[in-house]
């Protein structure tokens, strides 16, 4: 059965250098910190210009949901960022400055620790009626709009940032309205690790 994570049930704790606030989807192993765990679904809020925490050994995907745009200085080049950008995917040592611009920047974040998993992050577009194959060890569908989901024959309503979080393998579909957008975040084991919940 797929779990419904309401945002609005969410606590906002500290980012890890402090210089902001997250919101903590889902996290493996249940109960994790910053420094131990394996994945880890998040919304973060930017406020102000600053430089992002260090994750070393993490792989990291970022996207920009609503607010303002946000700019990313990397050593690489300057990447920008808005609710219709491709997800930006970097390893969680580079070292990261982000501006928000004329305004506060809302994202999310994928986190695996690399060798044990890995991610993949895509923003969809479904028509109602439209399904999408769950096959991922852990799969998380976030609201960016809302809409009406069935999935392994349930049905759930999710406001703006809801998500739900499943565990096995199943077939989503959009009942409502005619479109919907949807980030989708798979979370796949490398090797023998299976998430235990």
């Amino acid at each position: 059965m797929p779990i419904l994570i309401r945002f609005a049930s969410l606590t906002p704790v500290l980012w890890r250098n402090g210089g902001g606030q997250t919101w903590e989807y889902a996290v493996h192993p249940p109960g994790a910190g910053f420094d131990d765990f394996l994945w880890r679904a998040s919304r973060a809020e930017i406020r102000t210009d600053g430089p992002f925490s260090n994750f070393d050994g993490i792989d990291r995907t970022l996207t920009a949901l609503d607010g303002a745009a946000l700019e990313l200085e990397t050593p690489t080049g300057l990447v920008r960022l808005d609710a219709a950008s491709a997800p930006f995917s970097f390893p969680g040592e580079l070292p990261v400055h982000g501006r928000p611009h004329h305004g506060i920047s809302y994202d999310f974040n994928a986190m695996t620790r690399r060798g044990a998993w890995r991610h993949e992050v895509r923003r969809l577009t479904l028509a109602a009626g439209d399904t999408v194959p769950i096959t991922a060890n852990t799969h998380l569908l976030l609201a960016e709009t809302p809409c009406t989901l069935s999935i392994a024959n349930h049905q759930e309503t999710l406001a703006l940032a809801d998500a739900l979080l499943t565990h096995e393998p199943c077939t989503i579909a959009l009942v409502a309205p005619s479109h919907a957008r949807l980030l989708s975040v798979a979370y796949h084991a490398c090797g023998d690790e299976r998430a235990v919940y």
